[in-house]
């Protein structure tokens, strides 16, 4: 608070070296963050998640730092923990299928927009994305049914969706 973040740092660095908890390397990722070193903050979030997996807002800073690095499938990789551990909200699952389309698993992109459309089965952009990962798995039979259901769904509750690269 002294506005001292080099000597804060350093003193956070000893405390997570002799073992610091959440709270320690949080601050410590906060830290570097405000003195721009963002290597330094990579590694600790990094290792931060891998000693709390279980920790979801960590785990979505992960993410959010991989995007900005254009790590992708990292990125997507921690999204869908996240979501696995403490579940989501609607954005949540249309950034992961934004995500998972450019993945070279689409196996992984269909089952991805299969659960999403069973929480989310009114939801226009989700069963939009849902018909792409068929058409990805050359599934084309269902892929065109989606985008037929997709275009139905988004003329009223999301007409924007129907834009050029829609058709």
């Amino acid at each position: 608070f002294s506005n001292q973040l080099p000597a804060a740092a350093e003193i956070c660095e000893k405390v997570v070296k002799q073992g610091g908890g959440l709270e320690a390397r949080s601050r410590l990722v906060r830290l570097y963050e405000a003195l721009e070193k963002p290597a330094e903050s990579l590694r600790v979030l990094e290792d931060l998640v891998k000693a709390f997996p279980n920790d979801v807002e960590h785990r979505r800073l992960l993410a959010g730092q991989y995007l900005q690095k254009r790590e992708i499938e990292k990125a997507a990789q921690q999204l869908q923990a996240a979501l696995q551990e403490g579940g989501g909200e609607l954005q949540d699952y249309l950034q992961l299928c934004n995500l998972l389309r450019f993945s070279k698993e689409p196996d992984r992109f269909l089952r991805f927009t299969q659960r999403a459309a069973q929480l989310f089965p009114r939801e226009p952009r989700v069963t939009y994305f849902s018909a792409l990962a068929h058409s990805r798995a050359k599934q084309h039979a269902g892929a065109a049914k989606l985008f037929d259901q997709a275009a139905t769904q988004a003329a009223t509750k999301a007409p924007e969706l129907l834009d050029d690269m829609f058709h």
